[in-house]
């Protein structure tokens, strides 16, 4: 009898033990997005910073138009990571005596109202980025039939998004709406937002190549000139070449099916919207490029 128990109890623990190692990674995935949005956030806080200074130094209406803008990208990022930190907190204090663990938590708890409010205002910043980004490819392309596609795909993707996040709400498995989710996650993600990032980036090379090949023309490469031109028309951030990668990265993650994807989605929700800023506090100042400031 008492070997018999010995055994059966060593099953168990050899069991338990499988469970647990299986668990470890998913759970530290999801430990890592939020400490990861956690770090992103900071840098998006400065950046937002220097958005309203630069909206304040230039008090015009010109100017402040922008400032709902920024301060709703900044808004729906700052609730996305916050909630996401206290969900986090339930999970792995509040509530460690879960059954199943953490994972657990995370699986069943998809109803949570924390856990909504960090979807739903994640869904708003990629939304509202996304927008930015076909507006400044239209000031810098004017193409309308592309701008009206992009829009019409930004359309479809935040009623597919809302249809989804209105589910979330009362569905709690892993493979019913949580996995559901990811299809507009993912298509306000990455797909529209590469292609977007991509537009930018082939305009961009296409007014630098030109502009600097008249400016050099007509100052014949005086080095002080050259200098102030790559100052005032930065190309990493004008091409959007961080949110680029940022979109590749997410796509081979994606792919692969690693357990990776909540970290790259958590630092996307503030990427996207941080590179809008730095686009805005760049118009804002005049430096922005555009057909007027490059003179084509």
């Amino acid at each position: 009898m008492n070997s018999t128990a010995t055994i059966s109890n060593a099953t168990s623990t050899i069991t338990n033990a499988t469970n647990d190692a299986w668990q470890v990674p998913y759970e530290q995935s999801l430990n890592g997005a939020v400490f990861a949005g956690a770090v992103a956030w900071g840098i998006h806080t400065f950046v937002f910073i220097r958005c309203l200074y630069a909206i304040d130094s230039k008090w015009v209406m010109a100017s402040l138009k922008w400032l709902p803008v920024a301060c709703t990208l900044f808004a729906t990022a700052t609730t996305n990571v916050f909630c996401s930190f206290k969900f986090n907190e339930l999970a792995w204090i509040q509530q460690r005596g879960y059954p199943g663990g953490p994972i657990a938590f995370f699986a069943e708890q998809q109803s949570h109202p924390l856990h909504v409010a960090a979807v739903g205002s994640a869904t708003i910043a990629l939304i509202s980025s996304y927008a930015f980004m076909i507006y400044r490819n239209h000031s810098l392309w004017n193409k309308r039939f592309f701008t009206i596609i992009m829009s019409l795909s930004l359309l479809l993707d935040s009623v597919d998004a809302f249809g989804n996040f209105v589910k979330l709400g009362g569905t709690p498995p892993w493979d019913g709406v949580s996995r559901d989710f990811t299809k507009p996650a993912y298509s306000l993600l990455v797909f529209p937002q590469m292609f977007l990032c991509l537009s930018l980036l082939s305009r961009e090379l296409y007014l630098c190549k030109r502009s600097k090949w008249d400016l050099i023309v007509v100052v014949r490469g005086d080095p002080q000139t050259m200098m102030e031109y790559n100052e005032r028309y930065p190309f990493w951030i004008e091409s959007a070449i961080p949110l680029w990668l940022l979109t590749v990265v997410t796509t081979f993650v994606r792919v692969k099916g690693t357990i990776a994807s909540p970290v790259t989605i958590s630092l996307f929700v503030q990427v996207a919207p941080t590179m809008a800023e730095l686009m805005i506090t760049h118009m804002v100042r005049d430096s922005g490029s555009s057909k007027e400031s490059l003179a084509l």
